[in-house]
């Protein structure tokens, strides 16, 4: 009962935010904040228009969504892959820490968005520019929450494992991964973040399509509804994804809330 009656908690101030806002955007209509009747509308139009099987979203709307989100995915697979093995090395072995501070230092207090003009002068715009972008930006939350969870590890657990004579990848597996999953978890949140965000943008600064293209192409316009419901349409998948990730983070870390509330 008071999970669901926060969730009505939420859905009401959502409402009256909604409220507030399509009354005041049609009091005193400003150019650049339209009412959100008329985003809804923009978005049933633009985005919702295609037949029950693709539900409900159109061709080129569900074109833009799937270019996006492959490349938001992609490189977020990419970048936790790498990341949670790169972390547990670093976090296992003290010299890797020593050796590795002060270059992990210096990449990631790189803005990302940085990345983005010498991908395209390397790479070009297309697939691998996106990807680059995207995977240089996530790699860095799921690396050093992998790499944290991992040196806070107790050091009698690898004493045990190692008397039970487990070689360095069962190991891993059943001794650092889950014990610093917590904190992993933690940072591979953070990075899906990222992704959707660094995917739009680097197809925003290339023009390369996607919902970064077509919020850039709704700006250059001056198409201002098409632009909030674009932002709309991003917002939406971003929570869908949050909602989706968390799911699977609270099933592969049961047994720690067990282990907590204990």
């Amino acid at each position: 009962m008071r999970r669901v009656a926060g969730a009505l908690s939420g859905v009401f101030v959502m409402a009256a935010i909604l409220a507030v806002w399509q009354w005041r955007a049609t009091a005193r209509p400003v150019f650049f904040l339209p009412a959100p009747s008329a985003i809804w509308d923009r978005l049933r139009g633009d985005w919702l228009s295609g037949p029950a099987s693709h539900l409900f979203v159109s061709g080129t709307a569900w074109s833009a969504i799937s270019q996006t989100f492959q490349t938001a995915i992609g490189g977020w697979l990419i970048a936790s892959c790498a990341g949670i093995v790169a972390g547990a090395v670093i976090g296992a072995v003290p010299a890797a820490r020593d050796y590795t501070g002060a270059p992990l230092l210096l990449l990631r207090s790189t803005p990302p968005i940085v990345v983005v003009p010498l991908s395209i002068a390397v790479l070009g715009v297309g697939t691998a520019m996106h990807l680059t972008v995207v995977v240089f930006s996530c790699v860095w939350p799921v690396l050093l929450n992998t790499a944290s969870g991992v040196a806070d590890i107790e050091p009698l657990q690898v004493d045990v494992a190692r008397l039970n004579r487990l070689g360095p990848v069962r190991r891993f597996f059943r001794v650092l991964l889950p014990a610093a999953s917590p904190k992993m978890f933690a940072g591979l949140r953070v990075a899906m973040s990222l992704a959707i965000v660094l995917s739009v943008g680097s197809e925003m600064f290339a023009g390369a399509g996607g919902l970064g293209g077509a919020a850039l192409q709704a700006q250059n316009t001056f198409d201002v509804p098409a632009l909030w419901a674009t932002l709309a349409v991003l917002a939406l998948f971003g929570v869908l994804f949050n909602a989706l990730f968390l799911v699977i983070e609270k099933y592969a870390l049961r047994w720690h809330v067990l282990r907590s509330t204990q």
